[in-house]
């Protein structure tokens, strides 16, 4: 079968109903035995999730589908990755629904896997309360990664906050939820987490937690709004940091410093209360230049 008839036939299931288009992806490898076509049709019903609304009474099939141990694996991981695919309100909530109930425990730690759902730009906004409330409340060790990394990955400032006082908290009691938030905070990369992680850098010496966290995370972001608040921060402090300004922007091979707020640093009228700070920044911008003019 040629490319534009399997799209065409393609596209007239996804005009149909979403139980249809579960059926019809079942079907194409248990009655017609292509497994290639199954597999455009779990994309097709994911898809499908984002324009049509599925009934509380087709959700609680999905849920009996996937906690039905007469169902084959690969058909209930096909299902799994439908849903993760789809990152809609519902498929989440059905995700941890099954991640917290359902009877095997194999079947529980696929849900709580929660791969892609912070991928869809279009439907992140309505999981993020999703994520947020079962990273308060779980203490499974698979959902505090998968929440945590969401969570990061669509980077609002809740979000972040939430990751960031768990990171850095001190009591040491929630070592699980400790590490997850730290090492979720490794993947954010968006500016609407520039506010609550500049925050966390105030008052704070070069050589704390709080700045070996956070300071590299701003820089990855690497936009305007986070250089300027590493340069904000570096004015006000009395200590040396140049080793740690040297790490900063030598980091930021995917974004120019030049760029990123870090040149603000270079005007005289900009006031530091170490100088020698102002001298790392200069210097390892040079260091930048003229590594980039070699190549």
């Amino acid at each position: 079968m040629g490319v534009l008839e399997r799209n065409a036939i393609l596209d007239e299931i996804e005009k149909q109903d979403l139980p249809a288009i579960f059926q019809a992806m079942l079907d194409a490898d248990r009655v017609e035995h292509d497994s290639r076509k199954q597999m455009h049709l779990q994309t097709t019903f994911s898809n499908a999730f984002l324009r049509k609304k599925p009934s509380p009474e087709f959700l609680e099939q999905m849920y009996g589908f996937v906690t039905n141990p007469a169902n084959s694996q690969f058909e209930r991981d096909l299902l799994i990755g439908a849903l993760e695919g789809a990152a809609t309100k519902e498929s989440v909530e059905l995700l941890l629904r099954i991640a917290k109930t359902a009877p095997e425990e194999k079947t529980r730690q696929s849900a709580a896997t929660l791969s892609g759902v912070a991928s869809n730009s279009l439907t992140e906004r309505d999981v993020l309360p999703l994520l947020e409330r079962t990273w308060r409340e779980t203490s499974n060790p698979t959902l505090l990664r998968s929440t945590s990394a969401g969570m990061a990955k669509i980077g609002t400032p809740s979000g972040i906050e939430l990751l960031l006082s768990a990171a850095l908290a001190t009591d040491k009691r929630d070592k699980a939820r400790q590490q997850a938030a730290y090492s979720a905070l490794q993947e954010t990369y968006r500016d609407d987490a520039v506010p609550p992680l500049a925050a966390r850098l105030a008052n704070q010496p070069p050589d704390s937690e709080a700045v070996k966290l956070v300071a590299p995370v701003l820089a990855r972001i690497g936009d305007a709004t986070a250089g300027k608040a590493l340069v904000d921060w570096l004015r006000g402090r009395n200590e040396n940091a140049a080793p740690l300004i040297d790490d900063l922007i030598r980091q930021r091979w995917l974004r120019n410093p030049f760029e990123a707020g870090w040149a603000a640093a270079l005007d005289p009228a900009v006031p530091f209360k170490n100088e020698e700070n102002r001298k790392a920044i200069r210097e390892a911008l040079d260091a930048y230049r003229a590594g980039r003019t070699r190549r």
